[in-house]
């Protein structure tokens, strides 16, 4: 063997996982422009397979990098259907993100971790929202349904995620009580604007999206 040869072998790695480094590349920007068109029929067709690339992964609300700052809050609620006696009786809903974040302002020093599940929560129900408004409005109404339920299964694991924490706070809410089912809505509410700061005006609060009942899972934290 010559040196030659054996200096063309040597190149061939390196240059066979730069092909294949630009080829994932191109890939993924190709997914990334295909999510982020605007909605159309031929975008939400096209969209599905994007997004097995894209979702969950490398999913992004792209709002966090935008030049204009947020205008509203996020509240994450938990409604809970109890029995007694046979009766079943469905229970405030209750919100589960406040107290969260309250936890981590009050422990500076060493702040819970779990804040951060209502901000990724907000953000993953958020992009499932914009993806069942496009179903809605750019799918026929004969597709519609199988649209939606290809929407579902993709994100089966999330509300398998969602319906063990609603579970778990249903469950710390009623404790010793027999809870049947659970169900989350999300709502969001406006800002105060700064030329309102000294009116403390109670700004109104909006439904944004709510789950379907969820089965109740009777093992989170020793539930019953």
């Amino acid at each position: 063997m010559t040196d030659q040869d054996s200096t063309e072998k040597v190149g061939r790695g390196p240059k066979a996982l730069v092909c294949l480094l630009l080829l994932c590349a191109a890939v993924y920007a190709v997914c990334a422009i295909v999510v982020d068109m605007p909605s159309s029929p031929v975008q939400t067709r096209i969209a599905q397979p994007a997004n097995k690339v894209i979702h969950p992964v490398f999913d992004q609300d792209w709002q966090l990098f935008a030049p204009t700052p947020a205008t509203s809050n996020s509240l994450i609620k938990v409604t809970a259907v109890t029995e007694s006696g046979g009766t079943l009786t469905t229970q405030a809903p209750f919100d589960i993100e406040a107290p969260l974040e309250k936890e981590a302002i009050a422990n500076p020093v060493l702040p819970t971790k779990l804040a951060g599940l209502s901000l990724a929560a907000n953000e993953e129900w958020n992009t499932y929202r914009t993806k069942l408004q496009a179903i809605k409005s750019t799918v026929a109404p004969e597709n519609r349904t199988a649209a939606i339920t290809a929407l579902d299964h993709e994100y089966r694991y999330t509300y398998d995620s969602l319906d063990r924490a609603a579970s778990y706070y249903a469950h710390a809410r009623f404790p010793g009580t027999q809870i049947v089912k659970v169900r989350v809505t999300f709502y969001k509410q406006d800002m105060v604007p700064f030329s309102r700061r000294n009116d403390h005006p109670i700004m109104p609060v909006k439904p944004l999206l709510q789950t379907s009942w969820l089965p109740y899972i009777a093992d989170i934290d020793g539930g019953s």
